[in-house]
């Protein structure tokens, strides 16, 4: 039943009302009863969604409640204080840690430029969890000192920033950094793995690589130095020299060393000498911008362990870093290799020969020699290598060596010969042959530390190793350009160093017919021997 307000009733009276009227009045009776129906049944739904939404929480409590679930499992970060940010910069930090999560950790090679001993954050591994949403990360803003702010995990402070490295010849140079005493240099060889040296200077002559270009790079030795820009040095397949003498009053070998333009000259030092003994001659070649190759000799004997060991204070003198270099600007002169005895395989010296009971032992001595002094010098921590007497057509003095230290080639910087006259070649390939035939690598260098003719001029000598012994300048000349270009073709990279045997003849023009005399590449008293002084020139200079 439907009832009707007094405000109708008193209006319209349903027996008046003509037939439109009627219809009219029905209508809008029905219509009025639909829509009371419609609310009938939309009111309890409506009433169940109130209950529901009072228990529901809101985003932010929901936020909170998967922040608190993702707390248990992982370590909760410290409390920072807010800063004032935009929402440009909550979506990036989100964007950024989306990207760090999602990106593989992988072992690689370190890099010329990586700091030794830098490694990727921790990851902590949690409990197998249904993923919740991502917070927002709060601000962080940097304590203030004193202020009673600072948090205990702060992020330390950056390293001192990269020195600026130069390379000047083989010298590597730099600015000193605040509060480093010390730094590391990273070298790259190609096909080598990287090594790293601490040196207490701004300068290092790391150890020649012939042939070899090799990438640099130096921090300050602190936590957080960073690293600088790489440098490159390119060293030359070969070293050409010259072999002189001492320097002392009214000597002249320092002037044709001058005179001739060498870069590196060879000189005989006994193994006995001290390091004051040594220093006139490595400072007066230093004067001339001459590096020395020192040749410790022990001639007729086999020099003693302890005389041995002791070559590490030349090396802790003259080589790279070397006391004698501080404060000097020219320790791109240091040495670079001690050789060890001359021609100690031969039998002149020692009244035996290759097979004999005497010779096999002193190459299992002269071995474990080299052993020694190379440790010696490593342990010293310098770069300076062990030169090792290699010549023996026999085969008898490197099979005995080997037998002695049989990776002796871990200590050897290089094989030394002396290929005098027409049979070179073969002396070459037989230091080959011999030192692959026992596991040596390829890639230690032969060292050509004497290599000569003997000319007057066509005045007829004694002998020449096989050449003509009335030889001319200028026969000389060729020869030696001839031999050369042949010895770097058969040697390539592995040449080392080509010293020239020597600077000046021993006895003046005219006044000997002895070989030895005459093997200079200026006469006695400096007069220059034509094409052969003009050739050896070339070479030096080259």
């Amino acid at each position: 039943m439907i009832a009707v307000t007094s405000g109708d009733a008193a209006s319209v009276d349903p027996t008046k009302r003509s037939g439109d009227t009627g219809r009219a009045a029905i209508a809008r009776s029905v219509k009025t009863v639909g829509v009371m129906l419609l609310l009938a049944c939309l009111l309890p739904a409506w009433a169940s969604a109130r209950v529901l939404a009072g228990s529901r929480p809101s985003a932010a409590s929901a936020r909170g409640r998967h922040a608190d679930a993702r707390a248990a499992v992982q370590p909760r970060r410290p409390e920072r204080k807010k800063a004032r940010s935009s929402h440009k910069t909550h979506r990036s930090r989100r964007k950024h840690r989306r990207r760090a999560h999602a990106r593989p950790h992988t072992n690689v090679t370190k890099p010329v430029g990586v700091p030794t001993g830098a490694a990727a954050p921790a990851r902590v591994s949690a409990p197998t969890a249904p993923p919740a949403p991502e917070a927002s990360p709060a601000p962080v803003l940097p304590s203030v000192p004193g202020s009673g702010s600072e948090s205990p995990t702060s992020t330390p402070p950056p390293g001192p920033a990269g020195p600026a490295v130069s390379a000047t010849g083989d010298l590597l140079s730099w600015n000193a950094i605040a509060g480093a005493g010390s730094y590391v240099v990273a070298s790259r060889v190609p096909g080598q793995a990287e090594t790293e040296s601490v040196v207490g200077e701004t300068s290092f002559s790391p150890p020649v690589v012939q042939g070899a270009t090799v990438s640099y790079s130096v921090r300050a030795n602190v936590e957080g130095g960073a690293w600088s820009a790489p440098v490159a040095i390119s060293f030359p397949a070969f070293q050409p020299g010259i072999n002189a003498g001492w320097i002392y009053n009214g000597q002249l070998d320092e002037q044709a060393v001058a005179t001739l333009g060498a870069k590196v000259v060879r000189v005989n030092f006994p193994i006995e000498w001290t390091t004051s003994e040594l220093k006139p001659t490595i400072a007066g070649y230093a004067a001339l911008g001459v590096r020395v190759a020192p040749l410790a000799s022990f001639d007729g004997r086999i020099p003693t362990a302890a005389e041995a060991k002791d070559l590490a204070s030349w090396a802790k003198a003259y080589g790279p870093g070397g006391t004698f270099w501080k404060g000097r600007s020219d320790g791109a002169l240091a040495i670079q290799t001690i050789e060890f005895g001359n021609e100690t395989s031969g039998g002149y010296q020692y009244g035996d020969g290759a097979g004999e009971p005497s010779y096999m032992q002193r190459a299992r001595d002269y071995a474990v020699l080299v052993k020694e002094a190379a440790q010696a010098i490593s342990a010293a921590g310098m770069n300076v290598g062990m030169l090792a007497v290699s010549e023996d057509w026999t085969g008898d003095w490197m099979k005995e060596m080997f037998s002695a230290v049989p990776n002796l080639g871990k200590y050897v910087a290089g094989w030394v010969s002396h290929p005098y006259g027409t049979e070179w070649k073969l002396k070459l390939e037989n230091i080959i042959k011999q030192t692959a035939s026992h596991g040596a690598p390829s890639s230690i260098p032969i060292d050509v530390t004497e290599w000569g003719v003997s000319t007057d001029n066509g005045r007829c000598l004694s002998e020449n190793y096989g050449y003509t012994p009335c030889m001319t300048y200028q026969q000389a000349a060729e020869t030696l350009r001839s031999v050369l270009a042949e010895m770097r073709q058969l040697l390539g990279k592995r040449l080392g160093l080509f010293l020239i045997y020597q600077a000046r003849d021993q006895s003046p023009s005219g006044t000997s017919t002895e070989r030895e005399s005459y093997f200079g590449v200026m006469q006695h008293e400096l007069q220059p021997k034509g094409a052969y002084t003009k050739a050896a020139e070339e070479v030096l200079g080259g």
